[in-house]
């Protein structure tokens, strides 16, 4: 018997999936001008679990991406559709990479 050297379709599509979840909270998180740090402290994730997650190499626990969500002012749903771009309050939606401040999530 020889070993298989392929991932198949579902580790193929987990892997996007994980890859999207982490893009998703960071998009969110600079959106909402929260830093790794700081998100980690509300939420009480360790910052090793965090970035893991984000660069998407960590699976996330349904109850985390619901914590992460209500930090971060967005559904848990949004976090984990491949698609989801954060809109400012008018609307508009956020280009990947250019982080705005959400007034509303501001810390003070």
């Amino acid at each position: 018997m020889t070993a298989r050297n392929h991932q198949s379709p579902a580790s193929n599509e987990l892997a996007a999936l994980r890859t999207a979840i982490g893009r998703n909270i960071t998009m969110a998180r600079e959106h909402a001008g929260i830093s790794e740090r700081d998100l980690c402290n509300l939420t009480g994730i360790k910052p090793l679990y965090l970035c893991n997650i984000e660069n998407g190499t960590y699976n996330i626990l349904l109850d985390d991406i619901a914590n992460i969500a209500a930090v971060l002012g967005v559904a848990p749903d949004d976090l984990v559709n491949p698609r989801f771009r954060p809109a400012d309050s008018d609307g508009s939606v956020v280009s990947p990479g250019l982080p705005t401040q959400n007034p509303s999530l501001k810390k003070t």
